[in-house]
């Protein structure tokens, strides 16, 4: 063991407040969040898609190392240039995953124990010869009913120890990663107490299998309550949190701390992160980085979307998410520093502006079907519609390459039974309302960040019930906007004039006065953040009026004439616009035809998955001819 050699890895690895990029997925992992892309599940695309992120220009200086794949290490560019090359020469470490996954554990249901022993020693020192620097093995601790067990967390805490010693053996450093799963409805004290006799126990292990604390980098999750736990937590209580149980478990020796993202939002892990660092980076004893994976690479995917024509595009928005996680490492980040993966998703939807390509080769402007729930149903009824939605949106998709961009909006207490049926699908979880403050003594409400939690990636601000019923002012939907924005959410501002008024020629008065007030304060560059939703009041509901073609082109020409005033003609053209008056599946194939309406926001029809999907259909039909 070079043991200066382990050293000087370690400091590289965590130098200038650069982070780790985790690209190790398997094969079926990989694969796996391709799917829902329409991303063909090849080698030829797990290639490309690797190749677009090595060669993303400046990666170098914010990512210190990256993770690779076995099949990763072995690959090359179209070019024929080895990926081994490619990451060395943008001044990257190359780290490899050592271990080849979990299987369940014998006799303890539900509990998880990594693979990869066999033959390590053997793997490590080919990696090594290849140009390999460190190394990782990923263990994983379910928190339920007598979970994790001690036997889980003494087995994969030797097997987590045998890794490292052996990787010091071949003088790569080893990064350590026990990840504490998020699913279930655990507290924070419990995620606090778990974290804690795991790493206790790694430690343990480490020092008795006699590997050098200089030589390693841990890579524990934040402590965080469960994703169905009711009581979710703020971020200072989770940077204090997450912090103290550090303190109590990890030797001063260890070089850092990698956070690993676990699934978070690519905003919330950043915002974690930053608050840990502003709180106490001045007095720990190892400096806090990032070791994320989805967290950085999910948005740039979902630009790439297997098109070679977005490859700027997405290389753009990586670079933007691994210089939001250096700023977290600073204590400098903020929302505005990145767009939330929705938000790059529907960038690139529309026209080209600001260098974002439209991902479909046919140049055509998708199609956009949004159902609003508002306060329907039941638990077992919401489950049920997901479920029918995503079934029949898959079927759509094998039958041909859909794309129109679907979203629902369940009310409030069924966002976390829909939020999972959702997870593998392209399917987007929004929400109907939030109040415009992070946390605080504000009974009943629901803030931007509990949103983010639950997965949600759109909110509806500015809807006319609210308006009208609830009296909702202009000025306090812009306090809504400017909160979402801040808090990386996409938004589908709702507009619109009363019978009354279109009868007194007020229509476009209304609409330039609710969007005047409605992005007052907002800046340009979050606009791409911002959908319009033109919802004429008198033509809402089954009992409203029908809108006439002519009428809605109308309006929404006014709409982007008034945005590009206010924000510049590029952005007003690439402006997503929908209907929100009464859609059904007799008069969607109009309102997807009238020029330059980009979808629907639709009520009691997305109540039925059958008329739902008939709409999605029509959109569909009007993209593809």
């Amino acid at each position: 063991m070079n043991l200066q050699r382990l050293t000087d890895t370690a400091k590289l690895l965590v130098g200038g407040d650069k982070g780790l990029l985790a690209m190790d997925e398997s094969n079926p992992t990989c694969n796996k969040r391709f799917s829902p892309l329409n991303i063909p599940q090849t080698e030829d695309f797990r290639r490309a898609w690797r190749e677009l992120i090595l060669t993303t220009p400046q990666l170098g200086d914010y990512i210190s190392g990256v993770i690779l794949y076995d099949e990763t290490i072995r690959q090359r560019s179209k070019e024929g240039i080895a990926f081994v090359k490619l990451i060395a020469d943008a001044g990257i470490l190359m780290g490899i995953k050592a271990d080849t996954g979990t299987v369940d554990m014998e006799g303890h249901a539900g509990e998880k124990i990594t693979q990869g022993l066999d033959g390590l020693r053997e793997r490590l020192a080919e990696y090594a010869k290849m140009g390999a620097r460190f190394a990782k093995w990923r263990a994983v601790f379910a928190i339920g009913n007598g979970m994790p067990s001690r036997s889980c967390i003494e087995a994969n805490a030797q097997a987590l120890a045998r890794y490292a010693a052996l990787c010091q053996e071949a003088d790569l450093v080893a990064i350590v990663e026990p990840e504490i799963l998020m699913q279930g409805d655990h507290t924070l004290e419990r995620c606090k107490e778990v974290t804690a006799n795991v790493i206790r126990e790694v430690f343990i292990k480490l020092y008795i299998q006699g590997v050098s604390l200089e030589g390693i980098i841990l890579k524990p999750s934040m402590v965080l309550p469960g994703a169905s736990c009711l009581n979710q937590a703020t971020l200072e209580e989770i940077a204090d949190a997450t912090v103290e149980c550090l303190l109590q478990t990890v030797p001063k020796g260890v070089p850092a701390i990698a956070f690993l993202s676990g699934g978070q939002s690519g905003n919330l892990a950043s915002s974690r992160l930053n608050a840990m660092n502003i709180r106490f980076k001045s007095c720990l004893p190892w400096p806090l980085s990032f070791s994320f994976a989805r967290a950085i690479q999910t948005p740039a995917l979902e630009i790439w979307a297997g098109n070679e024509l977005n490859i700027a595009a997405s290389q753009q928005t990586l670079l933007m998410r691994a210089a939001g996680n250096q700023a977290a490492r600073k204590g400098t980040f903020t929302n505005d520093m990145m767009m939330d993966e929705a938000a790059m998703l529907v960038s690139s939807l529309g026209a080209s502006a600001a260098g974002y390509s439209n991902p479909f080769t046919s140049g055509a402007r998708p199609k956009f079907v949004f159902g609003n729930w508002k306060m329907h149903g039941n638990q077992l009824k919401a489950i049920n519609l997901a479920s029918a939605v995503v079934d029949g949106i898959t079927q759509i998709k094998n039958t041909w390459k859909s794309n129109v961009v679907t979203a629902i909006f369940p009310p409030f207490p069924y966002l976390g039974v829909v939020a999972p049926i959702l997870q593998s699908s392209s399917v987007t979880l929004g929400a109907q309302n939030l109040y415009p403050e992070i946390e605080g003594a504000f009974t009943g409400e629901v803030s931007p960040m509990m949103l983010l939690d639950m997965g949600c990636k759109f909110v509806i601000l500015g809807h006319s019930e609210r308006r009208q019923m609830l009296d909702e002012t202009d000025q306090f939907i812009n306090k809504k906007v400017r909160a979402a924005l801040d808090a990386g959410l996409q938004i589908v501002l709702c507009i619109g004039e009363t019978l009354s008024q279109r009868e007194n020629k007020q229509t476009e008065t209304i609409l330039d006065h609710q969007l005047m007030q409605g992005l007052d304060g907002v800046s340009g560059e979050s606009i791409y953040r911002l959908i319009i939703a033109y919802e004429p009041i008198w033509a809402i509901g089954t009992n409203g009026q029908q809108a006439t073609p002519q009428q809605l082109q109308g309006e929404q020409n006014f709409i982007r004439y008034r945005v590009g005033q206010m924000f510049g003609e590029q952005l007003a053209q690439s402006l997503i616009i929908l209907y929100g008056g009464s859609v059904n599946p007799e008069n969607a194939a109009q309102i997807f035809n009238t020029k330059g309406l980009d979808g629907v926001l639709i009520g009691t029809d997305s109540l039925n998955a059958e008329q739902f999907l008939a709409i999605i259909k029509a959109g569909d039909y009007q993209y593809l001819t």
